[in-house]
């Protein structure tokens, strides 16, 4: 719908969680493929953000679903695929290479968006390291820290 309003299509597609904090600038220019944190993919691909080809991103947001109704409905091929894809990395990925998705493993200096918590007190934290990758600092973002264990 957006396209149809824009009279033209998007080159590129940025997904983002709800949660997501931008902590560097992102560099437009430098889109030439559909690109993934190398970090956090737990044997798949990070799926917390994608900077994706247009032509990508219909593969990317719905051949999951639609993997998961053949699962669903007993197609035996896609049923033992699944019993090889532990999680939604995983699953993502496995969608990705049967589409012939190529795609670029890049540095979370090159797609600066992290896994964010909105605290108690109303401050964002990101969350740690492991969970997902932090672009090196300075961030431009202040004010930003990492979070800390929830308090029990």
């Amino acid at each position: 719908a957006a396209e149809a309003r824009r009279g033209a299509s998007f080159e590129f597609v940025l997904k983002l969680r709800d949660d997501s904090i931008a902590l560097k600038p992102f560099s437009w220019s430098s889109l030439r493929s559909t690109k993934f944190k190398a970090c956090s993919g737990w044997g798949g691909v990070n799926d917390k953000v994608a900077v994706l080809l247009r032509e990508h991103a219909d593969t990317y947001m719905r051949q999951p679903y639609k993997f998961m109704l053949e699962v669903i409905a007993g197609n035996e091929e896609e049923v033992e695929d699944a019993r090889t894809v532990g999680n939604t990395e995983g699953l993502i990925s496995r969608v990705l290479h049967s589409h012939g998705v190529n795609y670029s493993l890049v540095d979370a200096d090159e797609i600066p968006w992290v896994d964010g918590r909105l605290q108690d007190d109303g401050r964002w934290c990101v969350v740690k390291s492991g969970k997902d990758c932090h672009p090196s600092r300075p961030w431009k973002v202040t004010g930003v820290e990492t979070c800390s264990p929830p308090k029990k």
